[in-house]
């Protein structure tokens, strides 16, 4: 019984039913992402597990021979489609040093556009994704047909765990002005690039190569390549 005036909410049934299939999907890519899918980050900061390393993981082909667990038939075919597309076009974007075949790659993004749109009618495109299908290769071109990973801020970002980190120990705490104005100069400091010279380079303990650290070209064979490997590859000029 309730007591008169106080109103009870009670969960509508059809949220329930989404946050349990939101709950199995998060579940059976667990087991291969080591992490929760849109899960509070666990590391202390605040934010969700969406983060650029567990995208990189999410487009891979191990998460793509789970979608039959999640998705029935007839739009499991588009939906590996579109995952297959999506590695393909986020690997093309975050490159640094290769040219691109500007007719293979706009035609594969505007294929995933419309297989999008005539497929799943029902989904809302966020700004975000409509960026990426529809101007990306216009971004591309105007950046003389090489990719724009050099435009990343993931190394900005990196930097906060640094610039935190002199603020707690190796900086002035007399006030903020100070600790601010000895955090710059400890900063211009470490970019010198004579200190910068004897930064550590971390080489390919395969190959003993420097600049990577996983998926070594050297090391790898053709015939261990995936699907979207061999794309990413057939849309590079220099590589063929």
């Amino acid at each position: 019984m309730t007591r008169p005036g106080v109103s009870v909410t009670r969960p509508n049934p059809g949220t329930k039913k989404l946050m349990k299939a939101k709950e199995n999907v998060q579940d059976i890519f667990a087991a291969v992402l080591g992490r929760r899918i849109d899960a509070a980050d666990g590391t202390g900061h605040t934010g969700t597990s969406l983060t650029g390393n567990l995208a990189k993981r999410f487009f891979a082909g191990e998460c793509r021979v789970l979608l039959y667990k999640i998705v029935k038939e007839p739009h499991l075919g588009h939906v590996k489609k579109l995952h297959l597309h999506f590695d393909v076009i986020l690997r093309i974007l975050s490159s640094k040093n290769h040219s691109i075949d500007m007719d293979k790659f706009g035609n594969l993004c505007t294929t995933t556009y419309v297989d999008v749109l005539t497929h799943f009618k029902w989904v809302d495109l966020t700004p975000t994704v409509h960026k990426v299908l529809a101007h990306a290769t216009e971004l591309i071109s105007n950046n003389m047909c090489m990719g724009i990973g050099h435009l990343s801020e993931e190394g900005l970002e990196a930097c906060h765990k640094i610039i935190r980190r002199f603020r707690v120990s190796w900086t002035l705490q007399t006030s903020d002005q100070a600790n601010l104005k000895d955090l710059l100069k400890k900063l211009w400091l470490r970019s010198d690039p004579l200190f910068y010279s004897y930064r550590r380079v971390v080489r390919c303990p395969k190959c003993g190569l420097k600049g990577h650290r996983r998926n070594c070209p050297i090391y790898d064979e053709k015939l261990n390549q995936s699907e979207s490997d061999i794309m990413v590859e057939d849309i590079f000029v220099d590589l063929e």
